[in-house]
């Protein structure tokens, strides 16, 4: 098991705010939340303080789409502890979401919201755009999709997050080419980062994971850990028929996935990423 976080700032990047109940998904893309998924905002506070969590990247759900009202409400709650990630449907309206309270980063989820396709040009207005606005870009999209898009990646100005260990398929692992081509990336962009999350998307073995485990390492290995950061993607959702991990089992799956590199991929790297410093008081 890890340390015990209540004697650090542990920072959980990748978490999600579902109050289907005040705020209906109402977007006609994305994963539509069933009424079994939820994870409120007190919910959300709850579990960072049972399992000693300082601090938190919430992050949309692609089946809320643009309608930031769950997302806003969490920040205000706790913006000591919380920042946002939001999405926005055109590059224009990237700089009033970088106005809105608590927000630092644009989510493109290319895997769940836009049928898994990311044109070239859509891409490159965004991560311009992102730029100006002084937003990071967070991308959830198949190792495959990300590996075609690899020069607009290296060239982008804006710092950029892979989401969920670059999505490499179920049974891939390191050896897939196209999760090499991410890995790849790292010597060629300073500002693009690896989010070692959801080790359960990509690995149906269950706790402890071991393929996503490698597959952290990997990563670990091409970015280092000052540009490694872990999330739990709690409430767990859209796992069908497949049982939710507990938290306590992610949390013993990245102590053991990245070892002594912990403080740096737990608290140092996400709270300089995010500006959650102030989690810190």
């Amino acid at each position: 098991m890890p340390p015990s976080p209540r004697d650090r700032v542990w920072i959980d990047t990748h978490v999600h705010v579902i109050d289907s109940a005040r705020w209906p998904m109402s977007s006609n893309k994305g994963y539509r939340a069933n009424a079994a998924e939820r994870g409120t905002a007190e919910e959300l506070l709850a579990c960072m303080d049972a399992h000693g969590i300082t601090g938190a990247v919430v992050v949309q759900p692609s089946g809320y789409g643009t309608d930031h009202r769950a997302l806003h409400d969490a920040l205000a709650r706790a913006p000591e502890r919380l920042r946002g990630i939001g999405m926005v449907e055109a590059p224009t309206d990237v700089a009033a979401l970088a106005r809105q309270p608590g927000i630092v980063g644009l989510r493109l989820n290319v895997t769940d919201y836009d049928g898994g396709v990311l044109p070239r040009e859509r891409l490159e207005r965004l991560l311009g755009a992102a730029a100006e606005a002084g937003l990071l870009v967070q991308i959830l999209a198949s190792a495959e999709v990300l590996a075609g898009h690899a020069d607009a990646l290296a060239s982008s100005s804006a710092p950029v997050v892979l989401d969920h260990l670059g999505s490499p398929r179920s049974g891939d692992g390191v050896a897939a080419s196209a999760f090499e081509a991410l890995c790849g990336l790292a010597a060629r962009n300073p500002w693009i980062y690896a989010k070692l999350s959801a080790p359960f998307r990509i690995d149906a073995s269950g706790a402890p994971w071991p393929e996503a485990a490698a597959v952290a390492r990997r990563l670990l290995q091409a970015f280092g850990p000052e540009r490694c950061i872990w999330g739990s993607d709690w409430p767990f959702i859209a796992l069908g028929d497949a049982p939710r991990p507990a938290y306590a089992d992610l949390l013993a799956w990245v102590d053991t996935a990245v070892g002594l590199h912990l403080e740096h991929v737990m608290s140092l790297t996400p709270q300089r990423l995010f500006g959650l410093t102030a989690a810190a008081a």
